[in-house]
Protein backbone atom coordinates (compact mmCIF):
# COMPACT_ATOMS: atom_id res chain seq x y z
CA UNK A 1 0.00 0.00 0.00
CA UNK A 2 1.24 3.46 -0.72
CA UNK A 3 1.76 6.05 1.73
CA UNK A 4 -1.08 8.11 0.08
CA UNK A 5 -3.36 5.46 0.05
CA UNK A 6 -2.95 4.53 3.80
CA UNK A 7 -3.48 8.08 4.53
CA UNK A 8 -6.69 8.37 2.85
CA UNK A 9 -8.16 5.33 4.16
CA UNK A 10 -6.96 5.81 7.24
CA UNK A 11 -8.79 9.19 6.69
CA UNK A 12 -12.29 7.23 5.65
CA UNK A 13 -11.59 5.18 8.66
CA UNK A 14 -12.35 7.45 11.41
CA UNK A 15 -16.06 6.77 12.55
CA UNK A 16 -16.78 10.87 12.47
CA UNK A 17 -15.31 12.31 9.26
CA UNK A 18 -17.65 11.31 6.47
CA UNK A 19 -15.82 13.34 3.68
CA UNK A 20 -12.36 13.17 2.45
CA UNK A 21 -11.00 16.42 0.70
CA UNK A 22 -8.45 15.58 -1.98
CA UNK A 23 -7.19 17.23 -4.42
CA UNK A 24 -4.83 16.53 -7.82
CA UNK A 25 -4.30 17.76 -11.22
CA UNK A 26 -2.67 14.02 -12.41
CA UNK A 27 -4.96 11.89 -13.49
CA UNK A 28 -2.99 9.01 -12.52
CA UNK A 29 -3.20 10.21 -8.63
CA UNK A 30 -7.05 10.24 -9.17
CA UNK A 31 -7.56 6.73 -10.22
CA UNK A 32 -4.83 5.78 -7.78
CA UNK A 33 -7.39 8.11 -4.92
CA UNK A 34 -10.38 6.67 -6.60
CA UNK A 35 -9.07 3.04 -6.13
CA UNK A 36 -8.31 3.37 -2.72
CA UNK A 37 -11.43 4.76 -1.62
CA UNK A 38 -13.15 1.94 -3.32
CA UNK A 39 -11.12 -0.37 -1.09
CA UNK A 40 -12.62 0.99 1.86
CA UNK A 41 -11.40 1.52 5.35
CA UNK A 42 -8.29 -0.44 6.98
CA UNK A 43 -8.69 -2.92 9.17
CA UNK A 44 -9.59 -1.79 13.04
CA UNK A 45 -6.08 -3.46 14.03
CA UNK A 46 -4.20 -1.47 11.92
CA UNK A 47 -6.39 1.92 12.59
CA UNK A 48 -5.32 1.32 16.26
CA UNK A 49 -1.94 0.56 15.67
CA UNK A 50 -1.57 3.74 14.00
CA UNK A 51 -3.06 6.40 16.53
CA UNK A 52 -1.07 4.62 18.92
CA UNK A 53 1.48 5.52 16.94
CA UNK A 54 0.70 9.18 16.81
CA UNK A 55 -0.55 9.80 19.83
CA UNK A 56 3.35 8.63 21.00
CA UNK A 57 4.99 11.54 18.30
CA UNK A 58 2.17 13.81 19.69
CA UNK A 59 2.38 12.71 23.44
Amino acid sequence: MTRAELFLRYTLSHPHWHTAIVGTCNLAHLAENLAAARRGPLPLELVSEITARVAKILG
